[in-house]
């Protein structure tokens, strides 16, 4: 048997992760791979259809195990429903279980198995008892962007997500798609640890950025190809991009 999983926090960020608190605990910020993973959701309601919705965009194999569904759920397309209350047993062989029905016992109970069996555990009633949590997402081009308020406020998490995801610059989508593949020529071509990270650094710098809305997307491929050449590169002229 697996040791239960350490407690880890979905949330995708660009560059890095962070460190949030809930209940007095520390939470890892990361990005969970649940390509192909089986996991279960028990319990029926909007929540479940919530998190069962989450699931399936990140590739899961999902099991809904209630004795009734929302209209939601009910409507979704790859998932597997079995219309039953829970029942020991339910969690063998499940990567993941996200727990949502409004019984206590029931939830306690399922919860307390997940974890002998090595399963991560999300508690829609209580965040705290479990390894993951669900923050408030939004996918902006290849921008993911996830919010979380230590479970304190969904609602807030939410709405600074949309607020968020409004604000950020349509050009990102163009300059990271561009720098991206220049990127991956830099790590092969470029020999020297230090001049790999500063050419990296510099495809997606405060200049690179001016470049691009100054002369384009031309110009900046240009630029990113400099940088990609294993060539010296010179930096920016002042007014370059003015």
């Amino acid at each position: 048997m697996r040791n239960p999983p350490r407690r880890v926090f979905l949330l995708s960020t660009l560059h890095h992760s962070l460190i949030s608190t809930i209940a007095g605990m520390s939470w890892l910020s990361v990005k969970l791979n649940l390509n192909g993973r089986d996991c279960v959701v028990i319990g029926g309601g909007q929540t479940a259809a919530r998190r069962a919705r989450s699931l399936l965009a990140a590739g899961a194999k999902v099991t809904i195990i209630a004795p009734s569904v929302d209209e939601h759920l009910a409507s979704m397309k790859d998932l597997s429903i079995v219309e039953r209350a829970y029942q020991p047993g339910d969690m063998h062989g499940r990567f993941l279980a996200v727990i949502a029905t409004d019984d206590p016992c029931v939830n306690d109970a399922a919860a307390e198995e997940a974890t002998r069996a090595g399963v991560l555990v999300n508690r829609a009633d209580d965040a705290g008892a479990g390894d993951v949590t669900f923050p408030a997402s939004a996918a902006v081009g290849r921008v993911t962007l996830s919010v979380d308020t230590d479970a304190a406020l969904p609602g807030a998490a939410r709405a600074m997500r949309d607020e968020l995801a409004a604000a950020i610059d349509p050009d990102w989508h163009a300059t990271i798609d561009i720098a991206s593949a220049r990127r991956l020529r830099i790590l092969a071509d470029v020999a020297d640890p230090a001049e790999r990270r500063e050419r990296i650094r510099r495809l997606t710098d405060a200049d690179a950025i001016a470049l691009f809305k100054s002369g384009g997307e031309k110009t900046y491929r240009r630029f990113c190809q400099s940088l990609a050449s294993g060539q010296a590169v010179a930096p920016l002229a002042k007014g370059t991009h003015d």
